[in-house]
């Protein structure tokens, strides 16, 4: 604590200064966040060290001045002041003695700050300044009633107190008071930036230093800024750019008025050519008047801020500012560099394309100095010197980005330059570096690179694979540490900002091709990593570039904003070319399958979903205006089939025998139809190629040819086919039969009517299916789930179908069921029996509640008995007996030959359908069919189950007793030649051993039975 026992009993108390909480802050807003180093050592809205304490002090040199001296205060309690109001109350006041220093114990309540105390002005009370609780408005109105004062100290005072609050409250709390004020203000600062020392007549620098401090906090606010009268704006502007030409005026105040001129906003009125030109003559020349870095640091200062305000006048004068920048990029003070490459950074983006000033830089860099060398070459050999030094090499890749940016000017002018090869190794050093920043901030200077390069599809094919390399080799690298995956995070930021540049909105489909291949399966789809977190990446890139849940925004200037760019940045590719290289992004989805390790499930290959989601979205908008399904959408859904086509098979080789690619595949469809459509999923127009390996579209008139007839299909018909000829294993059988259930659902979701529904389930089940022994339970398995859903949309009409149609239409329906049934009839097994009865039985319960009994026997009975007999005449099995016994057991006899035809053209439309020969025998095919299971059930008795053959005869039993007796006779007479087989049993089937269990029941059925009518 400062002896207060020697001071001067005439001095009132002076006025403290508020404190300064946060020089950070104040040094914010004086810099804009620049940083200065040695040019704040003395910041310029901070209390001077020269503070006056009396007018006789006032007019001592700096020299003679010490600094203030601060102790501790070995007193513990707050103490009140003594009343001063008097000099009989000052004398009479007790002053305690100190103890010696030995005794006195350093406390921690606080450290005060010891100053000479000045009088106080009569209207500004004690406690004001003393209790920190008063209001803030009250401060200003006092404020500025002290400025009113002609007391040179109050002044001085009142200045530092405002400057203390606008420095410690740096939001202002009371704007609109000061505003309300300012005009008083800038007049009081008008006056004081131009007081006199009474005593020597000259400027009273302090004050006007005091004033000037001020004045800058109030321009650096747009609020306070705003209110200055535009008066005083051109008052204060010619008098800086006065004062800085001016050789005579003080250094203090010429670092004041550069740093106001760096620090205002004026409007081009005020801060007009003129003024501009005049301040840059003035500062060009300034280190040879001036010494030291703080004026350096001005003079960058004010250039930085004419680009914006004054860009001609720095366009014409771009020489002179560029020289500054390079001896300031090769100063060996940091703080100078700092200010430096944040000058030459927004310089390079603002004028590098500027041909006088681009060509200025070039010429610049090839000056020779006096060491014989290019400029560029001294300027390499600094950055490798900066290199070298631990403290400084993150300062050597910006420094590098400074120059590139100007090479902007001219249309590839970067990649003509002589010096590019030598610039691009010293960035590999950079990239290389051991320390962790200097690896990042070279990442974000060769983001500036690809900014200036602006790859396009004329950009030299070496240096559009050199932007690629070093992103290529940080991706691959191993990141087991938190700093190497701290840089593989700025790695991938600088990736896509090469895709956000090479991507652009409205690139021609040859620039998209060429960086598809070079930038995406040339980097992430070539990757030796593959590490979750790279799989998710890659996954998330592709994804944005493909689709977007909402519009994005291109910015060009985008590379150069601080924040880091993610995939979720990255523009849209146009989708008609996603639709053109469907082939491409597949062998990408292809990739990280393989790289998943062929799993596609919730946990492990979300990502790899993600991609397939985004293509589909891709596809979808691209074919959302067609009305008809196009060459191009049908030519990328062959692709989709043919990508799911490798992926069975790679599990069907792998021999696992789980679902998983089953239900992989289910997966992948719906949400192919959910974005793309079901559409482009039924059109009946692919093919499988020659090579069996793809598939291709078909279109008209060269589909019609011989060489498509078999192989032409939907994709949906194509996938189930490819799933009934990769089911390897009967494990996973039920998880088959819910996989095809699911795509026949996909399937019918386009049809909204019976009709249509049926005839697709009618094309899905003549799906051609090779002849393999290892497909015919898939194919079982398929043709089951077929008919399930025939028998549901059979007894389920759609809502939106009409009740009333015409009889003579239904046939239509029916025939696609008889088609079904007919598939059945083929898949020779026992096991599809109960589904082809439920099926029949469904469609004859159905044609008799719409058209009657009299049309059964012509819809259901008759086309099923002829295939029945087609296919036994050329292989009889057990499963045909049983089929076509249950036709003999649904056929009813009608009355007579005439109803038979009455009831042909009811169902079918006139001369649609006529066979004459059905007037001579309507039941041909039906007796043809009773021969067949006749001869083939003899014949293979001992193989047959029992209760077929049981069956069979008792139908037919009941078949000939039911006949009509006009028709009795022809009808016995059509089979009694396979009847007389039976009753001869000349090769006694019937009496042999193993025949006794059910002969008996069989001869008792047939006796029960009236076959003529005595």
């Amino acid at each position: 604590m400062v002896d207060i026992a020697q001071r001067p009993p005439s001095f009132s108390p002076r006025l403290p200064t508020p404190p300064k909480e946060n020089n950070d802050r104040s040094n914010k807003l004086v810099d804009d966040g620049h940083y200065f180093g040695t040019l704040g050592q003395s910041i310029f809205i901070n209390t001077p060290e020269d503070s006056p304490s009396s007018s006789a002090t006032n007019s001592r040199s700096s020299s003679d001045r010490h600094p203030k001296r601060v102790i501790f205060s070995p007193w513990t309690k707050m103490h009140d002041p003594p009343n001063l109001s008097t000099p009989t109350a000052l004398t009479e006041a007790v002053i305690k003695r100190l103890p010696p220093s030995r005794e006195c114990i350093p406390q921690n309540k606080s450290i005060l700050k010891a100053s000479v105390t000045l009088g106080l002005a009569p209207d500004l009370p004690l406690s004001l300044s003393l209790n920190p609780s008063d209001s803030m408005i009250t401060m200003l109105q006092s404020v500025m009633q002290q400025l009113k004062s002609s007391s040179r100290d109050s002044r001085f005072d009142s200045y530092m107190t405002l400057l203390g609050c606008l420095n410690t409250y740096e939001d202002l709390p009371d704007t609109k008071t000061l505003v309300e004020s300012m005009t008083g203000l800038t007049e009081f600062i008008r006056r004081d930036i131009s007081a006199t020392l009474s005593e020597t007549g000259h400027l009273d620098s302090q004050l006007a230093t005091q004033a000037l401090k001020v004045l800058i906090v109030v321009l650096q606010s747009h609020d306070l800024s705003e209110a200055v009268p535009d008066g005083f704006c051109h008052f204060i502007a010619d008098r800086a750019v006065s004062s800085i030409e001016n050789q005579g005026t003080p250094r203090t105040m010429v670092d004041h008025y550069m740093h106001l001129i760096a620090r205002q906003k004026f409007s081009t009125k005020i801060m007009n050519v003129d003024r501009t030109n005049r301040t840059l003559a003035a500062v060009r020349g300034m280190e040879s008047r001036i010494k030291g870095n703080r004026i350096v640091g001005l003079k960058l200062a004010i250039y930085q801020r004419f680009l914006t305000q004054a860009r001609y006048a720095m366009i014409s004068r771009a020489e002179e500012w560029l020289e500054c920048l390079a001896a300031s990029l090769l100063s060996p003070a940091k703080e100078i560099r700092a200010r430096a490459i944040a000058f030459g950074t927004e310089a390079g983006l603002c004028l590098g394309t500027v041909v006088a000033v681009s060509q200025a830089c070039v010429e610049l860099l090839n000056r020779v100095t006096s060491t014989g060398s290019k400029f560029v070459h001294v300027l390499g050999n600094r950055l490798i010197d900066i290199l070298a030094k631990r403290d400084e090499a993150v300062d050597a890749p910006q420094i590098w980005a400074v120059p590139i940016l100007f090479f902007r000017a001219k249309p590839r002018q970067l990649e003509r330059w002589e010096h590019l090869k030598r610039w691009i190794v010293i960035m590999q050093r950079c990239l290389n570096s051991s320390d962790e920043k200097t690896r990042q901030q070279a990442n974000l200077s060769w983001n500036h690179l690809i900014f200036v390069t602006l790859p396009d599809f004329s950009t030299n094919i070496n240096m559009t694979r050199m932007l690629r390399q070093p992103i290529l080799a940080q991706l691959n690298r191993k990141s087991n540490d938190k700093a190497s995956k701290h840089s593989k995070q700025v790695a991938r930021s600088t990736y896509c900002n090469l895709l956000y540049y090479a991507f652009r909105p409205g690139s021609s489909y040859n620039q998209l091709d060429l960086f598809w291949e070079e930038y995406v399966m040339g980097v992430v789809g070539n990757q030796s990593s593959t590490s979750k977190s790279d799989l998710q990446f890659a996954s998330e890139t592709v994804a944005a570039l493909l689709s977007s849940s909402q519009p994005r925004m291109w910015d060009q200037d985008r590379a150069n904003q601080p924040n880091a760019m993610k995939p979720e940045d990255l523009p849209c590719l146009d989708p008609k070319w996603v639709r053109l290289k469907a082939k491409w992004v597949l062998a990408f989805f292809s990739y990280l399958l393989e790289r998943s390790g062929w799993q596609l499930d919730q946990d492990s290959s979300s990502n790899v979903l993600l991609v397939w989601q985004s293509f589909a979205k891709a596809l979808g908008e691209a074919a959302s205006k067609e009305v008809k399904v196009s060459v191009e959408t049908m030519n990328a859904v062959a692709q989709i089939v043919s990508t799911l086509k490798r992926f069975l098979q790679h599990h069907r080789t792998s021999n696992r025998g789980d679902a998983q690619p089953v239900q992989a595949v289910v997966l992948l469809v719906q949400e192919a139809i959910a974005k793309i459509g079901t559409l482009p999923f039924m059109e009946k127009r692919l093919t499988q190629s020659s090579s069996e390996d793809l598939f291709e579209v078909a279109e008209t008139p060269s589909r019609k040819h011989s060489r498509y007839l078999e192989t032409v299909n939907s994709p949906i018909a194509h996938i189930l086919r490819l799933l009934v000829c990769n089911m390897q294993h009967d494990q996973i059988k039920e998880n088959f039969r819910l996989a095809i259930g699911e795509l026949i659902e996909i399937a019918l979701r386009g049809s909204t009517s019976r009709r249509t529904q049926l005839s697709v389930l009618r094309e899905l089940s003549k799906l051609q299916v090779p002849a393999d022994a290892n497909c015919q339970n898939s194919k079982i398995l398929l043709w089951q789930q077929i008919a399930q859903y025939a028998e549901k949309t059979l007894t389920s009409p759609k809502p939106t179908e009409s009740q009333g149609n015409s009889p003579q239409f239904l046939s239509h329906d029916y025939a696609d069921v008889m088609s079904i049934l007919d598939v059945g009839l083929r898949q020779t097994s026992d096991e599809v029996f109960d589904s082809w009865k439920r099926l029949a039985r469904s469609a004859t319960q159905e044609l008799r509640n719409e058209c009657g009994d009299k049309e059964v026997w012509r819809i259901v009975i008759e086309p099923l008995s002829s295939a029945i007999h087609e296919e036994a005449s050329r292989s009889c099995n057990s499963l045909l007996i049983q089929c076509g016994t249950l036709m003999l057991e649904t056929f009813q006899w009608p009355g007579s030959c005439q109803t038979l035809e009455q009831a042909r053209e009811l169902l079918w439309a006139p001369d649609l359908f006529r066979n004459k020969a059905c007037a001579a025998e309507p039941l041909g095919s039906f007796n043809a069919m009773i021969d067949d299971l006749l001869a083939f059930n003899y014949s293979h008795l001992q193989l047959m189950p029992p209760k077929v053959s049981v069956n069979l005869i008792c139908a037919i039993t009941r078949f000939i007793s039911s006949c009509p007796l006009p028709l009795k006779a022809i009808v016995i007479k059509r089979v009694q030649n396979q009847l007389a087989v039976w009753v001869r049993d000349s090769r006694e089937l019937l009496t042999a051993p193993t025949a006794s269990s059910w002969t008996h029941e069989l001869l008792n059925a047939v006796s029960s039975q009236r076959l003529i009518d005595m």
